[in-house]
């Protein structure tokens, strides 16, 4: 399929840049992508995002727990921090 595409052609000719030309433009106005298409993708990014802060606040409160347990193992006189 790509044998049939006079490559060297379009190279000397400036096709190139024509070509990305045309596929900016095609970008730019919804030919290539639909706006459906873009605002389905927007949508699974806002969700992607909103999941990502929840797990960041339950990571941020385990931590937070981790660290008085901690604290409390420690203030236990027979427990010894394993890094001493």
């Amino acid at each position: 399929m790509i044998d049939g595409i006079p490559l060297g052609s379009i190279a000397n000719n400036g096709g190139v840049i024509v070509l990305l030309v045309g596929l900016f433009w095609m970008i730019a106005t919804g030919r290539l992508v639909t706006r459906r298409e873009a605002d389905r993708i927007e949508a699974d990014v806002k969700v992607w995002r909103d999941t990502a802060l929840e797990q960041k606040g339950l990571v941020t409160t385990l931590l937070s727990g981790q660290e008085t347990t901690n604290r409390l193992l420690r203030s236990i006189p027979h427990v010894k921090d394993d890094s001493e």
